[in-house]
C-alpha cells in the first residue's frame, strides 16, 4: 500500500513541478505577420522584430528567409550536392548569432544579407 502511495505522490509532485513555470518543450514560434514572403521582406521583418526585442519573431523570419533561399532547381545528379551560397551562409550565421544572444552580429549579418539580395547576387 505504501508503495502505491509513494508512486502517486511522485506523480503529483512531477505534475506540480512541471506547472511551476517550467517552459513547455517545443513551444511554437510566433506566426509571421508578413504578407509577402520573399527573402528581402523576411529579412526586413527579422530586423524589425530584432529591434523591437521580439527575438521569436526574428528567429521565425530568419528561418523562413533561409528556407526561401534554399529553394532551388538542380539537375537530377546534383541533388546531393550542398548549396554553396553566401546569402544562405549569412542567414545561417544570423540565426546562430541570435541563438547566442549576439544581437549586434545578428543585425550586421541581416544587413549584409539584405545588401546581397538588393544586388541580386544570390545564386538562385
Amino acid at each position: 500500500m505504501y508503495k502505491y502511495l509513494a508512486v502517486a505522490l511522485l506523480l503529483v509532485g512531477a505534475a506540480v513541478a512541471q506547472d511551476a513555470g517550467a517552459p513547455a518543450i517545443g513551444n511554437r514560434l510566433p506566426a509571421l505577420q508578413v504578407a509577402n514572403h520573399d527573402i528581402g521582406t523576411l529579412l526586413t521583418a527579422a530586423s524589425t522584430a530584432l529591434a523591437a526585442g521580439q527575438t521569436g519573431q526574428a528567429q521565425e523570419a530568419l528561418e523562413e528567409a533561409e528556407t526561401r533561399a534554399l529553394d532551388r532547381s538542380v539537375p537530377y545528379n546534383d541533388y546531393n550536392k550542398p548549396v554553396d551560397d553566401p546569402l544562405i551562409d549569412e542567414i545561417t550565421e544570423a540565426r546562430q548569432a541570435l541563438g547566442r544572444g549576439d544581437k549586434d552580429a545578428v543585425q550586421r549579418l541581416i544587413e549584409a544579407a539584405q545588401a546581397r539580395v538588393r544586388m541580386g547576387s544570390t545564386q538562385h
